[in-house]
């Protein structure tokens, strides 16, 4: 689950950056919890570990460049996006080596880019892989982007990703679970694998359902489990 923290002393602001996190990270199935912060101080004592900060540099009690450099010393890693009026602020940025700046008023395109860049840059690359072989040599894949595994006609196995679309792999899909995230993969059927993520809904037929209309078959002995998973798995992603 991808953490992210918006600190500004202007509430529409907090809730303007709020509602475009929410956007971008709908329309890219992540999941994410959001936490919102009216000052530098409330941030910095609030314990929570976050994945990225929207952070005010012009604030009443504690300013946004002296809260990131308290941050600094705890976490080296967490990425900083300054949020300003004036693009001049940005030297002092330099010192607590913040990823990016955003001016106000806040454009929707602005936000985005950023949003891309970190999840490509930083997110992405920390995210768990597994390298698939195909006809055509081998290739790498974040768990976060494979929807599903399917044996199709003739034995051969399709990948569903959101972001490579759909391919045949030279793999037995038994070695590919195996080296699968149990927390976040289940395997339905004999024929498939699929990633929790994108269930949508389970038919009375033990289809499940995925986010684009796709199904997959559900054999009768796994249902009670695949449903005690699913419900996990939606808890985690409540609660972490």
């Amino acid at each position: 689950m991808l953490k992210i923290a918006v600190v500004d002393d202007e509430k529409s602001i907090v809730n303007t950056i709020g509602g475009l996190v929410n956007s971008y990270c709908k329309g890219k199935k992540i999941i994410y919890k959001l936490y919102k912060f009216y000052d530098g101080s409330d941030l910095i004592n609030c314990g929570i570990k976050f994945d990225i900060i929207f952070l005010d540099i012009e604030m009443k009690t504690l300013s946004g460049i002296d809260a990131a450099q308290i941050i600094r010393k705890k976490d080296s890693n967490v990425v900083i996006v300054f949020i300003t009026n004036y693009p001049a602020y940005w030297r002092k940025a330099y010192k607590v080596h913040a990823f990016d700046y955003i001016v106000k008023p806040i454009n929707k395109n602005a936000f985005d880019l950023i949003m891309d860049d970190f999840i490509l840059t930083v997110f992405e690359k920390n995210s768990q892989k597994i390298a698939l072989n195909t006809s055509d040599g081998s290739v790498f894949l974040s768990m976060n982007e494979i929807r599903y595994f399917y044996i199709k006609e003739k034995k051969k196995l399709k990948v569903s990703t959101t972001t490579k679309g759909d391919f045949i792999v030279n793999e037995n899909l038994s070695d590919v679970y195996a080296e699968l995230e149990k927390n976040q993969f289940f395997m339905p059927h004999r024929c498939c694998i699929v990633n929790l993520r994108f269930v949508k809904t389970l038919t009375k037929d033990r289809l499940i359902i995925l986010d684009n209309q796709d199904y997959l078959p559900l054999s009768q002995r796994k249902k009670d489990e695949f449903i005690k998973r699913l419900s996990q798995n939606i808890l985690n992603s409540v609660s972490q």
